[in-house]
């Protein structure tokens, strides 16, 4: 969502962070979430990753704007909320926006997305949660360097009903999701959504360097990889366009 609203409008005048664009320019964001599903998306990701940073008021109106901009679409909707809330809290007064699953995502220590999911749980017992962290090559977290096994554990325990992993290539990502196919009981979903890589500048445009048809090749390759009868749910994170997901969606027609 962040990449595609910067590659097609460029940064905020203002300054403000990209959830802002719920409630200043919502079409932006409806645009986005029509590519996707015209692409063959089932499931759109709110422009909310960056909510529980807000002050809270403004964080649950743009919450709520960007769960309802992606209702528009008839599909199931993820509340996308990110890492650095000053209070935990913040994740379950959040969670209460009206999507069909919250999606903490981007955490880079195992701890913090733990707390997270149990301030979710604890405001919304019912509602699913799923927890995504950014793990190195090594399947270790960025963060404190948990191994991935511990840190599903430690996601399990505090009530998450799937685990996973964003913003790695998929190249990076072999060693975390074997670890996590070993630890996870077999009817616990795995959520995968690799980026499209790292970045480089080519004058005022930064370009991620896997193409679509590789990389929703190699994503398809961890997904044959699942654990037998593991559901198992797909996508992608910075950098993966419409055309990422178009390429994945065809790619996985043939499992």
């Amino acid at each position: 969502m962040g990449t595609e609203l910067l590659r097609s409008q460029g940064p905020p005048d203002d300054g403000r962070p990209l959830v802002w664009r719920n409630e200043d320019r919502p079409g932006d964001v409806a645009d986005v979430h029509a590519a996707h599903a015209a692409a063959g998306a089932s499931l759109l990701t709110t422009n909310t990753l960056l909510a529980p940073l807000c002050a809270p008021a403004d964080g649950e109106r743009l919450a709520r704007l960007g769960v309802a901009i992606a209702r528009r679409f008839g599909l199931p909707v993820a509340l996308s909320l990110g890492p650095g809330a000053a209070n935990p809290t913040v994740y379950g007064t959040l969670a209460s926006s009206g999507a069909d699953l919250v999606l903490l995502e981007t955490f880079t220590e195992a701890a913090a997305a733990a707390e997270a999911v149990r301030s979710v749980r604890a405001a919304s017992p019912s509602l699913p949660v799923a927890a995504l962290l950014v793990f190195a090559g090594d399947g270790r977290t960025l963060s404190c360097r948990t191994p991935a096994a511990a840190a599903a554990a430690l996601l399990l325990d505090a009530g998450a009903d799937a685990v996973g992993a964003n913003c790695a290539p998929p190249d990076g990502l072999p060693t975390t999701v074997a670890a996590l196919h070993a630890a996870l009981p077999p009817a616990v979903p795995l959520i995968l959504r690799p980026s499209a890589g790292i970045p480089c500048r080519i004058g005022e445009v930064e370009a991620y360097p896997w193409a679509a048809p590789p990389w929703a090749a190699a994503v398809r390759a961890l997904a044959a990889d699942a654990a037998p009868g593991r559901p198992t749910l797909l996508g992608g994170c910075c950098g993966a366009t419409p055309a990422h997901i178009a390429a994945l969606a065809a790619a996985l027609s043939a499992l």
